[in-house]
């Protein structure tokens, strides 16, 4: 799970230096990238 939004849906892979947000779709057997982006880049809204 993301930490900073508490979504069971989203979830995250560390890449150092990247980090990549998705979310799970269960029931439709699907994930979807929802965001990457540079770790020294901070924090982005999703």
């Amino acid at each position: 799970m993301v930490p900073e939004y508490q979504n069971p849906n989203l979830r995250e892979i560390i890449v150092r230096p990247y980090r990549i947000v998705y979310r799970v779709k269960h029931e439709r057997k699907v994930c979807e990238i929802a965001r990457v982006w540079h770790s020294a880049r901070g924090t982005p809204v999703l």
